[in-house]
This record gives structure tokens, C-alpha cells and sequence, in this order.
């Protein structure tokens, strides 16, 4: 397991949010907008980004009225999850603001963020799913939605959990467009665009889910080409997976 937290903290005093985290997982995937807060003990706690619980496109409520959150992403693990909530509160005390967890000598780094889709025949939404990174950090939520240029050309746009800075929407999850991966016939880490090969694979499950929908895009198919060209890939090329995407520590 390999992850890295950084820490930017608040400097107003008064706030409860001491700090914002963001990390990095296998070298693959950032998560971000994880909260260091001060509950009325004074004492510090992390938790994750929550968004509201809906039911039959209405919000979802406890007992006493108040509206139910889940995490916009969260550990499948209670292990996990406290090894990450600890490492987060270790770069908070830390000069730098960074920290680590480094994999012990003779484990991999599992660099591989795995799509679980299903169908959705909405009007826009054409799928929709979550992403398992590294194997234990679950990102619920994913769609990939038929979108339309300037010129309404159709092309997939995959849509990540997302939240509102200011006057533009940034993304919880960002899979990384120059993660690391073992290569082993160089014995060196290579840089991997991991955003691209993911979304690569999911705007191809799309296409599988509704023929039709592929048929359309074919006539459109430079429009598609381009957009994966920009995103650093061509649009069969995302099978590989990040070619298992091991990384072995050195012996």
C-alpha cells in the first residue's frame, strides 16, 4: 500500500476546519476536499467529502427531520480507513505537511483503478457505476453521460463526483493523468496516464451497453478521436488496464 497526504491548513483560528487533505493513492489516483476538523473537545478528527442521500429524487431524512449524508468516497475497510485518517493527521502536524505510508519491502503498489458499470438508458446518463482504486478505496457515483460540442457533435464525457469552487466545479476524484507504474522489462517507473486509459474504458463499456448509441458516434467518430487524442489516448487503446499496473519494491 502506498499513499501520500498533504495538508494545507486554515489559518482563520476561530474556524472549526482546521485543514483540507488531499492523497494520493498508488500513485494512480487523487482523492480530495478530506477535512481536518476540531470537534468540542478540541480535539482533532478527519473525515471524508459527504454529499446528501436521495430517494425518488427527494432527500433522504432521519427521524428528526434532519437530511441523511453518506461519504463521496470512502475505505473499504476499517483498517484501512484508520490508516489513512491517521496518516492524514500526521501531515497535518508535520512542518512540511506531508506524509506517508511507503509499501514494506517485497509488496506491490496496486496501481489500478477498476470501473463496475451498469446501463442507464436516461436521456443523458448512459451509464453509471462506481470506481475501486488500489483495490479498497470505493468512489460510488461515476456516470458517463452523452454530451454535444459547440456544434452538436455527440461525444461521451465522463462525469466524476464534483463539487463548486468559486465559479467552477472541481472534482472530488481525479484519476492521475501522470501516475507512476513499474515498468519491468526497463526496471524503471514510467509515467501513466491513468485518467485517460480509465475513461478510455468506460466511454468503451458505454458504447458496448447501447449499440445504437455506438452507431450514432461512429458518424461522429473524429469528434471522439479528438477528444481521446487530447486526453492522451486513442480509444481502443484503454484494454490493457494499465497493464495490471504492478509496481514490485525492489528486493
Amino acid at each position: 500500500m502506498k499513499i501520500q497526504a498533504h495538508v494545507t491548513k486554515v489559518e482563520n483560528e476561530n474556524s472549526k476546519i482546521k485543514g483540507y487533505a488531499d492523497i494520493i493513492v498508488e500513485n494512480c489516483c487523487k482523492f480530495n476536499c478530506i477535512r481536518v476538523a476540531e470537534n468540542f473537545n478540541g480535539e482533532l478528527f478527519v473525515s471524508y467529502p459527504q454529499k446528501p442521500l436521495y430517494e425518488d429524487g427527494k432527500p433522504k431524512l432521519h427521524e428528526n427531520g434532519e437530511p441523511m449524508y453518506t461519504d463521496v468516497f470512502y475505505a473499504n475497510s476499517k483498517e484501512i480507513n484508520d490508516a489513512i485518517k491517521a496518516l492524514v493527521l500526521e501531515a497535518y502536524h508535520n512542518e512540511n505537511g506531508y506524509a506517508y505510508i511507503n509499501p514494506q519491502k517485497g509488496e506491490f503498489v496496486n496501481a489500478k483503478i477498476d470501473p463496475q458499470l451498469h446501463a442507464c438508458n436516461d436521456e443523458r446518463v448512459k451509464a453509471s457505476g462506481r470506481l475501486t482504486v488500489g483495490g479498497y478505496m470505493k468512489v460510488p457515483d461515476i456516470f458517463v453521460n452523452l454530451a454535444f460540442t459547440k456544434d452538436t457533435e455527440p461525444f461521451l464525457a465522463v462525469s466524476y463526483p464534483h463539487y463548486k469552487s468559486g465559479d467552477e466545479y472541481k472534482d472530488f476524484v481525479e484519476p492521475l493523468e501522470k501516475g507512476k507504474v513499474w515498468d519491468r522489462e526497463a526496471k524503471e517507473e514510467k509515467n501513466y496516464n491513468f485518467k485517460a486509459t480509465i475513461e478510455g474504458v468506460m466511454r468503451k463499456q458505454t458504447r458496448e451497453f447501447h449499440p445504437e448509441l455506438a452507431a450514432l458516434l461512429d458518424k461522429n467518430k473524429s469528434v471522439d478521436e479528438k477528444i481521446a487524442e487530447a486526453k492522451g489516448i486513442a480509444e481502443g487503446g484503454a484494454s490493457g488496464q494499465a497493464k495490471e499496473a504492478e509496481q514490485e519494491i525492489s528486493k
